[in-house]
């Protein structure tokens, strides 16, 4: 063996050391040296190797933005001479489907560059008549404003008709779904503001007490001491066709905690006019069974171009607020629509 050979490396030995002795036939002495190191290397990484290994590895997939087809439903307020909006549902042959601004990162932002792009005409509704246009010129992609989730909201300076500054609530879709014919039927009507009459606040009493009967709630020392809000409305063009009512067991119609466990909500819907009324609907929520959610009627007109309003209704609860929806059957009112705030 020759000392000076290169090291041998082995696949199966490492770390072997030894001494050598060599021997020639003619003598033989003893020859000693530092020995030599045998050391385990191993072969190169393959290509196969790193593929294999990224195989195992998961890669979590980002969700796929999926922007609605339909016209969009929307709900706005008025302050001084601008109009915000906010994006509840989009309307379908089906009904209202609720967007997902919040649950699918980027929905915001590619909702509000294709449909609130500064510039974009939104058709403004109030009373159940078309009231305006409203131009976009700013937009925020997301913002509560003490809603349950996060959408974005477009503003912009309002052109009203006639008497519409009165408004502070409105509903809007975009204007290409109506100069589709999508609500053909609701048209450009002077607007005229409603006040509830002397007539519904009487049937609104009697009608309460038939739905504390009919929901077996508990009763109030007053039943009119508990109505907090009392809306006329202009149901298909009659003034005073219709009304809503809430009233609040030891409770307040604001968002916040319940005064006591006991508490409860109810918003009653008077249809029939104008001096005798019928109860058409019952929202009743008693706020130890689910939490806090008491309604209010918000505004109302025939989004879906079916011929008959519907009415849009905002929600509050103890630490947020959403809306709903009701429309009509064939066996009167139903809720068709709650925003989902789980």
């Amino acid at each position: 063996m020759n000392p000076h050979a290169n090291p041998v490396r082995f696949k199966a030995l490492s770390g072997i050391t030894g001494t050598v002795i060599i021997c020639a036939l003619s003598a033989c002495d003893n020859v000693e040296f530092g020995g030599f190191q045998l050391d385990l290397v191993p072969p190169p990484e393959t290509a196969a190797d790193t593929a294999s290994a990224s195989a195992g590895e998961t890669v979590a997939a980002e969700p796929e933005i999926v922007l609605p087809d339909g016209p969009i439903l929307y709900m706005g307020s008025r302050s001084g001479g601008r109009v915000s909006v906010r994006p509840v549902a989009e309307i379908t042959d089906a009904g209202l489907r609720p967007l997902d601004p919040e649950r699918t990162p980027g929905f915001g932002e590619a909702f509000a560059r294709r449909d609130l792009a500064p510039g974009t005409p939104l058709t403004l509704f109030a009373e159940g008549v078309r009231a305006g246009t409203l131009r976009i010129d700013a937009v925020e992609t997301s913002l509560t404003d003490g809603f349950c989730r996060a959408t974005p909201v477009a503003s912009g300076g309002a052109e009203l008709v006639q008497g519409a500054w009165s408004a502070t609530r409105f509903l809007a879709i975009e204007q290409g779904a109506v100069e589709q014919g999508m609500v053909d039927a609701v048209g450009f009507q002077p607007y005229q503001a409603v006040e509830d009459t002397y007539e519904q606040r009487v049937s609104g009493l009697d009608l309460a007490q038939s739905a504390l009967m009919q929901t077996g709630a508990r009763w109030p020392p007053s039943v009119l001491e508990t109505r907090a809000d009392m809306q006329a409305i202009p149901l298909d063009g009659d003034p005073t066709g219709a009304f809503a009512a809430t009233f609040m067991f030891e409770d307040r119609l604001a968002i916040g905690e319940p005064e006591s466990p006991a508490a409860y909500s109810m918003m009653i819907l008077g249809i029939g006019g104008p001096e005798r009324y019928s109860l058409d609907y019952i929202w009743y929520r008693r706020a130890s069974e689910g939490g806090k959610a008491a309604a209010r009627f918000y505004e109302q007109f025939d989004w879906d171009g079916d011929g008959q309003s519907e009415i849009l209704l905002e929600v509050l609860g103890a630490d947020s607020r959403w809306v709903a929806a009701l429309d009509r059957g064939n066996d009167g009112w139903t809720s068709v629509f709650e925003t989902d705030c789980s």
